[in-house]
Parts: structure tokens; C-alpha cells; sequence
């Protein structure tokens, strides 16, 4: 699966330009660094250590951890590519373009909104504004929203026991209390924050593991479209970029 993933990320435009870490997660298989030797650009590795709290947080310990190391790293944008997304070649540029045309957003996403069917359609370029979908497939985020709005989270409080921490800082949430892993945390900061979720109207990724466990209903997005006849903005600063194995979804 990885081997695939990084066939399509290489495809894809301007993808060169990025920094990535490759955060693995602990009992890995030891294959994934004969996959990543031939891996052409800019990267490093970083193998999640032990860590002393639950088992369920595990994973959300591994990307947590990996958000606040590539927003160290960036000057921009951090954007999390798992194992098992595929991305498309105008996925980089997508992200690119949407975050310089909304600079409020606090993320944009790569895949089909897997929260909601949407009944609305859009061209290939366009994009909407939604509320309460966040999801962690193909996600980017500028740094600022990682180190000031998420980062802040990711304590051992929260890590020792994230049901709890969930119930004291986020009362009255209607996220159900079985979803308290990384995604169901930054779910409900960014609820709080009211800051828009951007999706695209045609998909720049897949998701090739299994569906989102989230299948709520919220309110429509309003729709925007990106700038028409000219290509997506090309890089021009050095940004870092995510990409896990071995992590869950």
C-alpha cells in the first residue's frame, strides 16, 4: 500500500517542492524502509517511541507528535498523507490554491466529504466551504492553526485519558464520547473555532482503507470556486509534508 502511495504522490504536481517525514508507528513492518530508500525528495524518518499511556492513543500520539514536528519544520503548510490515500496530481496544488484564497480556513481537505452525501456538483476546480466534516484524509493545515489551535491539546491529559478530557473541555459537544482519538479531537476544536473546512467538489485523493466512522449530517457549505485559466500557484517556499505508516486511519 505504501509503494502505491508514493507512485502517486511522486506523480503528482509541484510535490517536489515539500519536505516529508515519514512517521512510523511502533511494530512497523522493517520492509517500509526498503520501500522508502527509493523515495526521491527531500525526507527524513521518525520512529515512534514507547509511550506510557493508553492503547487507544497510540496512533493519536504518533500524529500529534508528527503535526507539531512538521510545523516546526514549515513555513507554511503541513499536510498529512496516510498509507493509504491516494492522491491525485493536482492534489498539492488543490491545497495550495484554497488556502491562499481562504486564509480563515482551518484546513482543507483532499477526499470526498465522507460525512455527508452532497447533493450539489462542481467543476474540477471549484471547491466548498463546510462546518463540523472535519476529517483526517489528506489533510492540510497552515502551521499557525497546528501550533495555536491543536497543539495546545496534544497533553498528556489529554493522552492518559482522552474520554475525559474530551467531556471537561469540550462540554455539551455533539460529538458522540467513543470518538475522542486525534480526529475526534480536532473535530470538536474546530466546531469551537467556527473556522471552515475546505472540500473540493471532485475528490484529489482516495481513501483506500476503510470508511470514516463519522456519519453525520450538518449544515450545506456555501460554494467557491478556485481562480479559472491559470494553473494552480507553483511553489514558492519549501513547506513540510506528512505521510504515516503503520499508523491506523
Amino acid at each position: 500500500m505504501l509503494w502505491h502511495c508514493l507512485e502517486n504522490i511522486k506523480r503528482a504536481h509541484g510535490s517536489d517542492a515539500y519536505h516529508y517525514i515519514f512517521r512510523l508507528d511502533r511494530g512497523h513492518d522493517p520492509a517500509i524502509h526498503e520501500v522508502l530508500a527509493g523515495f526521491p525528495f527531500s525526507h527524513q524518518i521518525s520512529e515512534a517511541g514507547p509511550i506510557k499511556y493508553r492503547e487507544i492513543s497510540k496512533q493519536s500520539h504518533n500524529l500529534l507528535q508528527g503535526y507539531a514536528m512538521a510545523a516546526q519544520l514549515s513555513d507554511s503548510m503541513v499536510i498529512l498523507v496516510e498509507e493509504d490515500i491516494m492522491v491525485a496530481t493536482d492534489f498539492f496544488g488543490y491545497h495550495e490554491a484554497v488556502h491562499e484564497a481562504e486564509p480563515n480556513l482551518f484546513c482543507s481537505i483532499g477526499v470526498a466529504n465522507p460525512n455527508r452525501r452532497m447533493s450539489d456538483t462542481g467543476p474540477r476546480d471549484a471547491y466548498y466551504l463546510s462546518d463540523g466534516d472535519y476529517c483526517s484524509l489528506g489533510v492540510a493545515f497552515k502551521k499557525e492553526v497546528l501550533q495555536s489551535l491543536i497543539a495546545p491539546h496534544a497533553t498528556a491529559d489529554y493522552f492518559v485519558n482522552p474520554e475525559a478530557y474530551c467531556r471537561r473541555h469540550f462540554p455539551g459537544s455533539p460529538i458522540g464520547h467513543a470518538f475522542v482519538e486525534q480526529d475526534g479531537l480536532i473535530r470538536r476544536i474546530q466546531m469551537r473555532q467556527s473556522r471552515p473546512i475546505a472540500y473540493p467538489w471532485q475528490a484529489k485523493a482516495y481513501h483506500a482503507g476503510v470508511a470514516s466512522r463519522f456519519r453525520s449530517v450538518h449544515r450545506r457549505g456555501s460554494s467557491r470556486t478556485s481562480p479559472r485559466g491559470t494553473p494552480w500557484p507553483a511553489m514558492d517556499r519549501r513547506s513540510a509534508a506528512t505521510a504515516s505508516s503503520g499508523c491506523g486511519g
